[in-house]
């Protein structure tokens, strides 16, 4: 068996490991071991297989605050993203190889994985490999975040400026207020921007 995770932001494979069988403890340590490596998601679709329905994964998933999404029975297209690379990985490894151990299965799966990730255009992403994309979309967000710290600095330069010049404090009180004003506006503003940008490019979660 294989069990495949991917990123529903970038289309990243983050795991692709193979084993004779996957219980519901295996299936858990390998998510720990993303959460350290990636962040905790905010929710993790999977079908309904016995592994994603046992007690022992729902009670992880609620300790860690981890919204569980299925897809309903017989509709795999509601989990779409996962799908459509299991394809792609079953037609380039599992159909086009002969393997004689799992660790022969595993180095052969990571290369190709790394390949797929690096490389695999995807049009939904613009074009681009899901890392050139995770990376532009990083840049992006960092950008705002910057943007968003000047505007910070701006306003505290502002806040002392009255405290600092209170002899002209009743001919620029007002002016001063305004810009205060409309400074707080603008950091809500930026603030939506990277929140509704996030969400934009893809959701907080593991497939």
């Amino acid at each position: 068996r294989v069990l495949n995770v991917i990123d529903d932001c970038n289309r990243e494979c983050l795991l692709g490991q193979g084993s004779i069988s996957f219980p519901s403890r295996r299936v858990i340590g390998h998510l720990e071991e993303l959460i350290d490596y990636y962040g905790k998601p905010k929710y993790i679709r999977t079908d309904n297989g016995p592994e994603f329905i046992s007690s022992e994964y729902k009670e992880w998933c609620n300790e860690h605050n981890i919204t569980r999404v299925y897809s309903a029975p017989g509709k795999p297209m509601q989990n779409g993203y996962v799908e459509r690379f299991n394809r792609t990985f079953r037609e380039d490894i599992l159909d086009a190889y002969l393997f004689s151990s799992l660790s022969q299965f595993q180095v052969i799966a990571d290369k190709i994985i790394e390949d797929y990730n690096d490389n695999h255009p995807h049009e939904s992403l613009g074009g681009k490999s899901p890392r050139e994309f995770a990376n532009r979309r990083q840049s992006t967000v960092e950008f705002l975040k910057v943007l968003k710290q000047v505007f910070d600095i701006i306003g505290e330069m502002g806040a002392l400026g009255v405290a600092g010049n209170l002899s002209f404090a009743p001919r620029i009180k007002r002016g001063i207020g305004v810009f205060e004003l409309l400074g707080s506006l603008f950091l809500q503003l930026i603030q939506l921007i990277i929140d509704l940008w996030t969400a934009f490019l893809g959701g907080n979660g593991f497939q």
